[in-house]
């Protein structure tokens, strides 16, 4: 399993687009609207960054892994006693995403490219 993207709430998303394309030299991947929340997707090498707009102060960050079938990591979770907080979901962009939640709130994303 490796990590897929990190997941950054900001205020502004071409302001922030502009800073970590300088930042990291990462370019523009995508732009995508998930349950009417406006996100934009950077890469560079060996990492992604998602942007995600938000109207109110940004309260956190979220970790997402790659897999190779979403399906499979569901299954293998719900075996271990482990079930989705949110989705599966499969994206305009053909993406299968699914949200797990840790122990202290945090959001732990399986996404499937």
């Amino acid at each position: 399993m490796k990590l897929h993207h990190i997941g950054i709430e900001v205020n502004q998303l071409e302001r922030s687009m502009l800073f970590y394309k300088g930042l990291l030299g990462l370019h523009f991947k995508n732009r995508i609207d998930f349950f009417n929340e406006d996100i934009i997707f950077l890469e560079g090498e060996g990492v992604q960054i998602e942007l995600i707009k938000k109207t109110a102060p940004p309260s956190s960050a979220h970790l997402a892994f790659s897999t190779d079938s979403i399906h499979k990591t569901v299954h293998s979770l719900k075996n271990k006693g482990i079930f989705p907080a949110d989705g599966p979901y499969t994206l305009d962009n053909g993406w299968k995403t699914v949200f797990y939640e840790g122990p202290d709130g945090e959001t732990i994303e399986f996404i499937e490219e």
